[in-house]
Parts: structure tokens; sequence; C-alpha cells
């Protein structure tokens, strides 16, 4: 990747685009739902420099959830399989600690919501099967099959994940926000514990499906790497660490505010180089993009948005300098397709990033701080992921040496940029990564667990913390409540 100091050397850029912020085709009120633009990180650039041009696309999720005719919160109905681990190693303040969470989580769902509950040692039982909490009688039945959860003895991780799944594929519910939340404490050591072919398994069964896994890590003994990865079989899936008993209810208030507040499904980003241009780079650290033309049209799928949030991916272009455009030249052509969960319909928006092409070579030095922003977190999310594999296999040297041109990077770009607390959290994050990779024994620690989540929000563009009151950049509003009301601190 050309680094933004290269870019700087050369002269680049500086402005946004006359960005494209068109929304859906509807011309109701709630068309609004996903926009899209494109931004570029050169305004004004000569037809002879062809090299190290970033392109943004920027899609961005209304703020609020907008009510229904009724005066009350509109949204998708939930179906929800909880799978908890509940083996030897769980017991006394940790089971007791979920048990608190499940009756808090319990509270925050309505008469339309759907939960099932599975637990798992050497057995896996399906003790609550899918069922809508519509009555009294259905939330009893909960609290009583939540209430006899006991610890017991091994961890058949893959047969608890395989059992929750199955409950959430055989409801014939139309487009629910469907989601498996995994919670374990050890490693897999019964049923299948390769957890690389556990991962690829996941990813095959839930092809397709909608359905989002987030996984939570209790403590210094869990398998953080394999739980990441099974994470990341899914769209929308999110690995959460967990490291005190008490953050247990947070964690999972962060990801329910999250699943209450999904304004769109099933999202697709189309990306198609102009005339002229060429994409020679895609920098989306955790998602695979579907090659249609090499060089030329691309596919990432982005799995549910909540409200608030945004996704913004980064793309390396160059321009054909003997392609003589017009200025006004369009680098590349967005449009993403999407199931709009407010309007319940397919909807689609598109837009362009725009260059205005100059025959002199008079650049402007300054960036567009907007996509600053942005290449340094993809840049810190892809050193992150790179310096973890390397401190896994015991590498700690290099893996330090990459954290440290990232962190000086970070360090020298900041006053270009326009998220300051992005940029302070990026920095924080690295140093933070930087002490865990101290030595082997420190590797080992929860500080590890604590970098390889922290990883995965900045890639996602998520929040992923176990803390209510843990800063930053990506939780929104309805997650950093939801967090707050199922802290069990307060009961």
């Amino acid at each position: 990747m050309a680094s933004i100091a290269e870019n700087q050397q050369t002269a680049a850029v500086a402005s946004t685009v006359n960005p494209m912020n068109l929304v859906t085709a509807s011309e109701d009120v709630i068309s609004s739902t996903l926009t899209v633009q494109g931004t570029v990180d050169r305004l004004n650039m000569s037809c002879q420099l062809n090299s190290g041009v970033h392109v943004m696309s920027s899609i961005k999720a209304i703020a609020e959830v907008p009510t229904g005719n009724g005066g009350g919160e509109k949204r998708q109905d939930i179906e929800l399989a909880l799978v908890i681990d509940k083996s030897g190693s769980m017991h006394g303040e940790k089971i007791n600690s979920v048990r608190e969470t499940l009756l808090l989580l319990q509270k925050q769902m309505g008469g339309q919501d759907s939960v099932s509950l599975v637990t798992f040692d050497t057995q896996v039982k399906c003790v609550m099967p899918l069922t809508k909490l519509k009555g009294s009688l259905e939330k009893e039945r909960f609290k009583r099959c939540v209430e006899k959860i006991s610890s017991g003895s091994s961890t058949n991780l893959s047969g608890g994940l395989a059992e929750g799944i199955k409950q959430l594929k055989q409801s014939k519910a139309k487009n629910a926000v469907r989601a498996v939340i995994l919670l374990t404490d050890g490693h897999a050591n019964h049923g299948i514990s390769d957890m690389d072919k556990l991962a690829r398994i996941t990813a095959t069964d839930m092809a397709g499906t909608g359905i989002s896994l987030f996984t939570y890590g209790y403590g210094a003994n869990h398998n953080a790497d394999a739980l990441r990865k099974l994470a990341l079989s899914t769209d929308g899936g999110q690995y959460y660490f967990i490291e005190k008993v008490d953050d247990v209810g947070e964690a999972i208030g962060d990801c329910l505010g999250g699943i209450m507040s999904v304004v769109a499904q099933n999202i697709v980003l189309k990306a198609t180089a102009c005339p002229g241009v060429k994409i020679t780079k895609l920098h989306e650290p955790t998602r695979k993009a579907k090659v249609i033309v090499p060089n030329s049209c691309y596919e990432i799928r982005f799995g549910d948005m909540y409200s608030e949030e945004r996704r913004d991916t980064i793309f390396e272009v160059e321009c054909d300098p003997a392609h003589r455009a017009q200025k006004g030249q369009a680098l590349v052509k967005f449009e993403i397709e999407y199931l709009d969960a407010v309007a319940e319909k397919t909807s689609t928006a598109s837009g362009k990033a725009i260059i205005d092409r100059v025959e002199d070579a008079q650049l402007n030095p300054k960036l567009v701080p907007d996509v600053v922003d942005h290449v340094c977190r993809t840049r810190v999310a892809e050193t992150m992921i790179s310096a973890n594999n390397l401190a896994d296999a015991g590498q700690l040297d290099q893996a330090k040496q990459q954290m440290n041109e990232v962190l000086n990077l970070c360090v020298k770009m900041k006053p270009m940029c326009m998220n300051k607390d992005l940029l302070d959290e990026l920095i924080s994050d690295i140093k933070e990564g930087l002490v865990a990779m101290t030595d082997r024994q420190a590797w080992r620690s929860v500080r590890s667990y604590a970098m390889k989540g922290k990883m995965m929000g900045h890639a996602k563009q998520r929040s992923c913390t176990s803390s209510a009151t843990q800063k930053t950049s990506y939780r929104t509003a309805r997650k950093g409540s939801m967090s707050s009301k199922l802290s069990v601190k307060k009961w």
C-alpha cells in the first residue's frame, strides 16, 4: 500500500469530491435509510500523475430508528439462539453472572421476539427451542430454564454451536434479525476441536442464512483466535473479550443494542472502475471481496448495519495517463443494494467518486481529512492482524516492528485527520498492543485477548468492548444504552 506520507511527498490533494449523497429510489422520507458517497484524496490530479490515489466509499445509516404509527419503536423482530458453555470451569461466579445476564436480556425483548436456549458441556441440550416471548407463560418458562443451568464437565463447543444454528435455520419468520450468541471460557476438548475446520464448517452452514454469530470469551483460558475466526465466518459477526466476570452483561448488552437497531440487512457494495481507471488494491481487513472483473469490478458483503453506523472502504486506484479525460472524470462508481429494514423492501443507492483532472502539475499538498482517517484505521487494523499472527508464532520482534511503524504513521498523520478521537483511540490501542508484546509471558496474558478484540472492532467499525464506560469511536447511542441496562454491577 502506498503510504500516506508518500502521497504527501507527491503533493497530492485535498478536499472532498463533490460527493453524490444519493439515497434510495423511493420518494418516501424513510428512503434515506442508507446513503453512499465516494471521496478521493487528490482533487486536482495531473494527467501524468497516475499512482497512489485513494478512493473511499462511505455507506452511512440513519441516526435514529423511526417510530411506528403508534408512537412506539419500529424495528425488526429478533430471533436469538443463546449458546452457553456450562462446562466445569464455568462453575461459581461465572455461571451465576451468565444467569443474571440472560434474565436481564429477556426483560429487554418484546413479545414479537423469539429466543432459544442451548447449553453444552460434554453433552448438548436444547433446554428451550426457539420460542416467541409473547406472554407471561413463555417468559416464565425461559426464566425457569435459565435458573436450572449448572456447570458440568467437558467443552463440546462445536455441538452447542451447531444446535444453536439449527434452531434459527428452522425459523420461517420473514426478515427477522437472527443471531447466535456463543459464550465460553475454554478450549473445545470434545466434538470438533480443530477450530479452523469448525470455522469453515460454520461458514458453509450459515452461508446465505443472514444469521450473525457473536462470540464471547471469558478470562485468560479461552481460545481467542478460534472465537474470532468463528465470528468472522458470518458477515455481521463479532468477537468480545470478557476480562471480568461482571462484564458479561455489558458485553451482551452492546451486542443486543445493535441487533435492536438494525436498519439495513444483506448489504452488498459493488465498486466499478470507470474507463481509464484500474482498482489496484482493496483495503477491507476482515471482509473478502468477490472479484467480478479483475482490477475493475468488485462486490463486498457487509451483512447488517445498525442506526448511526458507517462503513468506509478504501480503494487504491491508478489512472491511465493515455486516457485523456475531461475535467470531472469519474474514477469509481459505487452501488449498494440492501433490504431496508425500516421500509421493509429491497432498496438501492449509488454514487461516484469524481476528480478534476488538469493539464498542469499544480497540485494542492493538503489531504482529505476524512479519507486520511480511514486509511489510518484500515492500516492499523491490517497491521494488528499481521502482528497478532507473528506474535502467536513467537516472532515478537517482527510483530513489534510492524506495530511501531504504524504507530509512527498515525502520530505523523494525526494533525491532518478529521476525527482526532479516532486517531487517539488508534494510537492508544497500538501502544496497548505493544505492551502485550513485551515478552511471551505478557502475550499469553489477557492483554493479547484485548488486542484481538480491538483489532476486529477497528476492521469492522463496530464496538466490541465489554465495558459500557470504555470509550470507543464506534459505539452507537443504542448500543451504549443497552450495555448500561444489562450491567450486572447494578443488581
